[in-house]
């Protein structure tokens, strides 16, 4: 249920994530400094194709948002 103080759920999947929280930390950190409404929940990708109660409850309401990292030359 969603209020005036809720905050904002962000779901992350990456086959860069790991089960070490403390590494996965490290990739996202800035955005839950930045952002303190904003609570991520990193996964790897195949953790989140598998599958949990969690999971599916956080995607049922969901906007899905793809990025691609592109290196540059």
């Amino acid at each position: 249920m969603t209020n005036e103080w809720s905050d904002i759920d962000l779901l992350l999947i990456s086959d860069q994530f790991s089960d070490n929280v403390f590494d996965n930390l490290k990739l996202y950190a800035k955005v839950n400094i930045k952002y303190p409404i904003i609570e991520t929940h990193p996964y790897p990708t195949k953790y989140y194709y598998e599958g949990d109660d969690f999971i599916k409850e956080i995607s049922k309401d969901s906007i899905e948002i793809s990025l691609t990292n592109h290196s540059r030359s």
